[in-house]
């Protein structure tokens, strides 16, 4: 019997929010092949179903992220790999900005980065999008401080917090981060603003009042109309995917400003939630209710409460001088820390 020489890759399993992924150090994994080779077989694609890897057939949960270490101290180059649905290949232009918040824990566990304290950031630049996100964990003694669950967070229950931080310029290429028209639906005209600040999945955030007015939405029709949305979404922005958004009338209460929205997502991304779609709709709504109506040199902070399936994600958010800072919260959990093998043949 022939027996074919396996290579062993370490990597870590980490869950992110809603989102899961295994994490591996880049030069280690691509010492072996390319990564357009790799991946497939580590995640087990050729199978729809993932027998053989590490996969787990849903696209927020089949990450792999890829991590370099960079000549500045707690820097470091992530990429977010995702599978690319009706192939199986994997691929970089869709992927969840949770994982950035695994990239980091996974950063300090393997002693690639160095924090201290809890103001402390890990600064990642996001080969995804090209953005630079901070991210800071609950440090207690210098070691992480694994927390219960918070009801202004994401699962799961138990985990280390990590803190979110992204930068955004209002006034600056806003014609490539969001933009607005019409879709026909059942021959009505029905306004849209389309987000997709982070080039990832597409968001298209529809009005409440006029899709009540035109299309007799209601929770009992809401479903068929959102779905029937969102295939037109995709054929009019040429996109596989959208997230469909509709936001309810904002509530002011204790110095917090509760979302209410309800989202209609595709199939394969169901009960999940990105990081990426609060810092959007947080975006949104200070374009539409504040740097509409007051001066952008406005220094003070909104803390944004948006409310989903899995309870409530809270979004600061300082706006001065046209830039927008922003944070969120997201609990990190290892699973596993261990190897996964590759046959000697894949490069």
């Amino acid at each position: 019997m022939r027996h074919t020489m396996q290579h062993s890759i370490k990597c870590m399993g980490i869950r992110s929010g809603t989102s899961k992924g295994n994490i591996f150090a880049s030069e280690e994994l691509r010492q072996y092949g390319t990564t357009k080779k790799l991946l497939p077989y580590i995640m087990g694609s050729h199978s729809m179903m993932q027998r053989d890897g590490l996969g787990s057939n849903t696209t927020f949960t089949n990450n792999i992220v890829l991590v370099t270490k960079t000549r500045k101290e707690n820097h470091l180059r992530v990429s977010v790999y995702s599978t690319e649905c009706e192939q199986y290949s994997y691929g970089n232009s869709f992927y969840t900005g949770n994982m950035l918040a695994a990239a980091a824990l996974f950063a300090l566990e393997k002693r690639m980065a160095f924090v201290k304290k809890s103001d402390e950031e890990i600064i990642i630049h996001c080969t995804n999008n090209r953005h630079n996100i901070g991210v800071s964990f609950a440090i207690d003694k210098r070691k992480l401080h694994y927390k219960p669950y918070n009801p202004i967070n994401s699962f799961p229950k138990t985990g280390v917090i990590a803190t979110l931080h992204c930068t955004h310029e209002l006034e600056k290429n806003d014609w490539k981060r969001y933009s607005t028209g019409y879709i026909n639906i059942n021959k009505q005209p029905i306004s849209y603003t389309c987000i997709n600040i982070f080039k990832t999945c597409p968001i298209v955030v529809l009005d409440e009042k006029e899709i009540a007015d035109k299309l007799n939405f209601s929770s009992d029709t809401c479903n068929a109309i959102l779905d029937d949305i969102r295939k037109v979404s995709c054929e009019n922005l040429n996109v596989k995917h959208v997230v469909i958004c509709v936001p309810k009338q904002h509530v002011w209460q204790d110095n917090k400003v509760y979302l209410d929205p309800v989202f209609s997502m595709p199939e394969d991304l169901e009960d999940t939630y990105d990081v990426f779609q609060f810092f959007s709709l947080a975006f949104l709504w200070m374009k539409k209710n504040i740097a509409n109506n007051n001066n952008m040199s406005d220094q003070k902070s909104y803390n944004l409460v948006i409310q989903h399936d899995h309870g409530e994600s809270m979004v600061t958010v300082t706006c001065k001088d046209s830039v927008l800072y922003m944070s969120c919260e997201i609990t990190t959990r290892p699973l596993y820390d261990g190897e996964t093998t590759l046959p000697g043949d894949v490069s």
